[in-house]
């Protein structure tokens, strides 16, 4: 199924503009459901989340997303990458060789790798 989006109002920032926009939602909303459109919308509109997420994932949350990702392969693994894109990738990384390290750089690199967890 094909939608179309189409801007029917816009708003200048300012500091009510959080309510503004979830206003207008929602009497937008209210108006296209009594024309009978068919909309995607599951609720009323307004109040919804904009921009990325405000709060931080707990160290519980992120913990069990862990353990359950554990043991899934990469989405990428198995892929190959056709010669057309190999041949890009290696263009663009001319001129990336010869450049040298610092000390410091490398004990990080170092130390960083013994953190890592290898699976067998």
């Amino acid at each position: 199924m094909q939608y179309e989006i189409e801007v029917v109002e816009s708003f200048d920032e300012s500091p009510d503009v959080k309510e503004l926009l979830d206003t207008a939602e929602i009497r937008w909303i209210a108006l296209y459901r009594q024309q009978e459109l068919d909309l995607t919308n599951s609720s009323d509109g307004g109040g919804g989340r904009r921009g990325p997420r405000k709060t931080p994932v707990s160290e519980e949350t992120r913990r069990r997303i862990s353990e359950a990702k554990k043991g899934t392969p990469a989405w990428n693994k198995g892929k190959q990458l056709s010669a057309e894109y190999r041949k890009k990738l290696s263009e663009n990384h001319r001129g990336m060789t010869g450049k040298k390290q610092t000390a410091e750089t490398r004990a990080k690199i170092s130390a960083a790798l013994r953190r890592r967890v290898t699976s067998s």
